[in-house]
């Protein structure tokens, strides 16, 4: 199984070799994407000491609103 994907102006694909839509087993959900678009027209910050993978250190780290 592979996913890949490919951005462009105000496009987003994601390819796959199976069916990876969104399943739902015993209350939580399971395959699901998320992205984050961010504008570039600010200036650069240094990324480094930021986990990425916690949705939580990002938001905070980059300022966003819920």
């Amino acid at each position: 199984m592979f996913v890949e994907f490919s951005a462009y102006t105000q496009v987003i694909q994601l390819y796959s070799n199976a069916d990876l839509s969104t399943v739902t087993a015993n209350g939580k959900k399971y395959q699901q994407f998320r992205y984050m678009i961010f504008p570039g027209n600010g200036a650069a910050k240094s990324a480094d000491r930021v986990n990425w993978a916690d949705y939580a250190a990002a938001k905070t780290y980059l300022r966003l609103n819920d």
